[in-house]
């Protein structure tokens, strides 16, 4: 019996051009860790990319719920950061590419 292989189709990926580039560090790190991913970043795809600003200190509260507050408003002001001189202007999350990092313990 013989059967066809079928083709998947592409993912839908919007172009590098349309997506800036936001670092989000991960748990007790610190923005600067991430100067020298974003300058490659940056060389490679020939666009802005954007750190979000948290201090090691500030990602404590972030144990309980409520603490989440304060980081997500960081991430929010960077990905409007990044939209607003962005070339497309768009102002939605979906356009946007969001770097993060997770440590799990071990």
């Amino acid at each position: 019996m013989y059967t066809q292989a079928t083709q998947e189709p592409e993912p839908s990926v919007a172009p590098v051009a349309d997506q800036p580039i936001v670092i989000l560090g991960g748990f007790l790190s610190f923005s600067m860790l991430y100067i020298g991913m974003r300058d490659v970043l940056t060389q490679v795809t020939d666009l802005p990319v954007w750190i979000v600003e948290i201090q090691s200190m500030a990602w404590l509260p972030s144990i309980v719920p409520p603490g989440w507050v304060h980081l997500l408003r960081k991430l929010d002001d960077a990905v409007r950061q990044a939209v607003c001189q962005s070339e497309t202007g768009k102002s939605r999350w979906s356009d946007i590419a969001l770097v993060g990092f997770w440590h799990e313990s071990t």
